[in-house]
């Protein structure tokens, strides 16, 4: 197989990219995801935000380096491990306007 584009991640910007290369046809594009299906019940259970943000088949792990600031401690720093990437997990919360 052979592609003209290949696109690492199916988050938000590499879902969109592959759409919009594609629409047109003439290109053959590869999108390759790591991380499984966004359909898991603890990702699209909005009160369990925090579980999956917790959990390495849905999160990488990351933490930002120690910072002085904070006394030498790291932060955690969530990010998605999922087809949608971060968006899949952080966009089941509905914020209502007033």
């Amino acid at each position: 197989m052979q592609f003209d584009y290949i696109i690492i991640g199916s988050g938000s910007a590499g879902s969109t990219l592959a759409y919009r290369l594609g629409e047109n046809k003439k290109y053959p594009i590869l999108v390759l995801e790591y991380g499984g299906s966004d359909a898991e019940p603890l990702i699209q259970m909005p009160a369990a935000l925090s579980y999956p943000m917790n959990m390495k088949n849905y999160d990488w792990g990351y933490s930002t380096e120690p910072e002085d600031i904070l006394d030498g401690r790291s932060l955690a720093c969530p990010r998605g491990k999922v087809i949608g990437g971060s968006s899949s997990m952080y966009n089941k919360l509905k914020f209502k306007r007033t």
